[in-house]
């Protein structure tokens, strides 16, 4: 099953979106999604049990119900009148993955974020990347049809620390370079921060080599955001483990996922210094945050009056429907669908698909995993929950220059990741109350 699981894993990561991929895959990869839930429907349902038994995991699926809400109103006119419904089938069987392959996985009593565990869980998403190395060595064309940002420009971090001259392109199984940027920065953060808390020298030999790998994707992905934000979150995430400073977390992810691009926007007189514009790849590129700052300016006119539809959103794309993006074409005129573009913040770019419900259900939902890694580590002092850790702080810290909810595989990733501390929290909680049973009752035989 876990083997089944690794390659729909990375097929649905890879064509999730059915508008570039041909035919023969559209026909193909929902046969592959059904799959796993047809001959794992009875794990499903005890899974689903299993999530359900404690209230505030209802969170889960309210955030669940909130993203497909946002899915089958797509405002993306280059698609069919079913894309949204298709887009959520496949989420919903998707969702329905990661639980079955966790609750094969912690039934058995597995409920220690030991070496084994981090390598068993990272292995998985890690496999897209091993094999976009490969094509990447190999030359190969992008997998998608039709993919117009596949390369765009020079790589800086190449230029800049190789002194060579490497186009700047995603990976040829992914749509759009940024998106691909932010997955890689997620994997390179977990491995960063597993080679400081694992014992076993043949998983850290296996996270060290998860860092070459992920660097020298960098090096052709060319996302300076999420390296940089990469190698914080790693080290942030060690000492607010060490110093037992677990909860300050939560406000280092609303402050920075918020007031990012307000940040920027008070300090672009700063970042015009020669050493910021080392790593520019044009004149304001740094100041402007590659145009972001632009972007959050149109963002923030929007969000700055409440409107009835910034409770539940506008729906997919909701930038485009609410007016945002109009203006786009003055920025990005040499950009096909201009109008389609991410307000490159999470924040804003959940408000206006999913609306401040759906950004209150995700800071919870993070909040209550936060909760319990705080407690865990209260308990037990295992310095791998830094690993998760560091994850979670990662995708919020980015977040701020990024809308990583819209990009397939970081969206993928986060559920991932997500259901599986979920389960971990079930699973765990059951233990604990059975090991509290089993020594009252040891108690009461002594007396």
């Amino acid at each position: 099953m876990r083997v089944l699981f690794g390659i729909i894993f990375t097929l649905v990561i890879t064509t999730f979106d059915f508008s570039n991929v041909d035919s023969l895959m559209k026909m193909v990869l929902p046969v592959l999604l059904v799959m796993p839930v047809f001959f794992g429907f009875k794990n499903f349902l005890k899974a689903k049990n299993a999530i359900t038994t404690n209230g505030k995991n209802y969170l889960y699926f309210g955030l669940v119900f909130i993203f497909i809400l946002s899915f089958l109103r797509t405002n993306n006119y280059m698609v069919s009148d079913y894309y949204g419904v298709l887009k959520s089938l496949k989420f919903i069987l998707y969702v329905a993955c990661c639980m079955i392959f966790y609750f094969s996985y912690f039934n058995k009593g597995l409920l220690i974020f030991d070496d084994k565990f981090y390598f068993r869980i990272i292995i998985i998403p890690s496999l897209f990347i091993f094999i976009s190395t490969i094509l990447y060595l190999t030359g190969a064309d992008p997998f998608y049809n039709n993919l117009n940002d596949f390369s765009v420009g020079k790589s800086v971090l190449a230029s800049t620390f190789f002194k060579s001259e490497i186009e700047r392109k995603g990976s040829p199984l992914s749509v759009g370079i940024n998106g691909y940027g932010v997955y890689v920065g997620a994997i390179l953060t977990m491995s960063l921060t597993a080679l400081f808390t694992m014992k076993s020298k043949k998983y850290r030999f296996f996270s060290i080599l998860l860092v070459l790998i992920c660097l020298f994707n960098f090096i052709y992905v060319d996302t300076r955001s999420a390296l940089i934000w990469s190698v914080f979150a790693a080290f942030i995430s060690l000492i607010l483990i060490v110093s037992r400073r677990i909860l300050f977390s939560k406000i280092l992810i609303v402050l920075f996922s918020t007031i990012m691009p307000f940040v920027l926007i008070g300090a672009s007189f700063l970042l015009r210094s020669e050493v910021f514009n080392v790593l520019s790849r044009s004149d304001n590129d740094i100041e402007t945050g590659n145009n972001r700052l632009y972007i959050w300016i149109s963002s923030w006119i929007e969000l700055k009056e409440m409107k009835k539809e910034h409770i539940f959103g506008y729906g997919e794309y909701g930038q485009k429907a609410a007016g945002v993006s109009k203006d786009f074409d003055k920025i990005f005129s040499q950009s096909q669908n201009y109008d389609l573009l991410t307000t490159h913040n999470i924040v804003f770019q959940t408000i206006l698909d999913s609306g401040y419900v759906g950004l209150v259900l995700l800071f919870l939902l993070v909040f209550l995993i936060l909760n319990m890694i705080n407690s865990l580590y209260r308990r037990h002092q295992d310095k791998n929950l830094a690993i998760f850790l560091a994850f979670i702080l990662y995708f919020f810290l980015v977040g701020g220059a990024e809308a990583n909810l819209t990009h397939r595989l970081s969206f993928h990733l986060f559920w991932f990741i997500l259901t599986g501390l979920l389960f971990f929290r079930v699973f765990y909680t059951k233990k604990t109350e059975l090991e509290s049973q089993t020594n009252l009752l040891n108690q009461s035989n002594d007396l």
